[in-house]
């Protein structure tokens, strides 16, 4: 299934609360780059972007986020408490991306976060507002040997 098909079929469901039960909660994924591949709004509106590579969340371990938008770098703070997350204002750059870019979007998207749930494969972060944005992991390039 295409990546674009993939994320369109989760975030149809993820408005029907897709990881709102779950009661056994996976390890948050720190370290791991996240990919955006869409966000589905509480009035069932979905942003699927063009390039999902071109949009990529990395929770450190020390509590800083770094942000890929598109064209521009960015910078958080977060924080967890059970499936509770806050991510802080981005401090990124602000080149002009390319016409159709979803940099603004993305972080418009991820200020409004305010949970999450993880099932090992897909990360599904929740707004206060009923959004949700899927991400799945960036994969890691093969080892040399």
């Amino acid at each position: 299934m295409t990546t674009a098909l993939r994320a369109f079929a989760f975030l149809s469901l993820a408005a029907c609360a897709a990881f709102a039960h779950a009661q056994v909660p996976m390890p948050f994924p720190v370290d791991v780059p996240m990919i955006w591949l869409g966000t589905a709004t509480a009035d069932q509106k979905k942003r699927l972007p063009d390039k999902p590579n071109n949009y990529v969340i990395l929770f450190e371990a020390n509590g800083q986020a770094s942000i890929r938008l598109d064209c521009n770098n960015g910078r958080a703070r977060w924080a967890r408490d059970g499936f509770n997350l806050v991510i802080s204002p981005i401090a990124g750059t602000k080149k002009g991306c390319d016409y159709g870019s979803m940099d603004v979007a993305f972080a418009t998207d991820l200020g409004e976060v305010s949970g999450w749930r993880y099932d090992g494969t897909d990360l599904l972060l929740l707004g206060r507002d009923g959004r949700a944005m899927l991400f799945v992991a960036k994969p890691r390039p093969a080892a040399k040997n």
